[in-house]
């Protein structure tokens, strides 16, 4: 029969196994949660960088947008006003007085391209009130000026697609967009007016020949 030393020497061997185990379920539990942290947060840069990408990618396939529908309707209009020239050169062979043309409505674009154009207008818009570092930008003459051109772009775009909402089908969510629209551009145009003197900055691109 075993003795009481014997007996506590055994004891003491099975604790000091059962607490090498356990040590050995808890190494294994923190390496395993290292692992997955590690794994979760290449994930996450990862989903930070292709939304950063989508966003910039967004952010100039606006501008080429807006670059367009400004050329279109400075060709729009000279048309009309050649046009106008027309009628009222016919028209005065006619008759002694020429009636003023009916203005035509402003350039149209489709149902979905305006739903586009919303949906990239607020993306590009929370990309920039996001990640615009102003105390970079402000201190540099022609990066503000070049800042305020694309703000600008923006907010015609903007103006241009808000003025004709009446014109389009507008479902919930299509009014919950606009919406969201609206505060957006109140936002960009708090970040510039906050930032920059808009005023001084306007004279002097426009004495330069470029307009804001």
């Amino acid at each position: 029969m075993p003795t009481v030393e014997e007996l506590q020497q055994k004891i003491s061997n099975e604790t000091m196994l059962r607490v090498f185990g356990d040590n050995d379920v808890k190494n294994t539990i923190v390496n395993e949660t290292v692992v997955r942290n590690e794994a979760d947060d290449a994930i996450k840069i990862k989903i930070a960088n292709e939304s950063t990408d989508r966003a910039s990618k967004d952010t100039t396939i606006l501008q080429k947008l807006s670059d367009e529908v400004q050329s279109r309707v400075k060709t729009i209009e000279s048309l009309k006003r050649r046009i106008e020239v027309l009628e009222q050169i016919v028209g005065s062979v006619n008759k002694p007085t020429v009636d003023k043309p009916v203005k035509e409505d402003k350039l149209m674009i489709s149902q979905e391209m305006f739903v586009r154009q919303l949906n990239m207008l607020k993306r590009s818009s929370k990309f920039i009130l996001d990640n615009v570092k102003v105390e970079e930008i402000s201190p540099k003459k022609e990066e503000s000026k070049e800042f305020l051109r694309h703000l600008n772009n923006l907010q015609l775009t903007f103006d241009n697609l808000l003025t004709n909402q009446n014109k389009y089908t507008l479902t919930d969510e299509t009014k919950k967009c606009i919406k969201e629209a609206e505060q957006l551009k109140e936002q960009l145009n708090k970040l510039a007016n906050d930032n920059w003197v808009i005023e001084d900055l306007f004279v002097d691109m426009r004495s330069h020949g470029s307009g804001c």
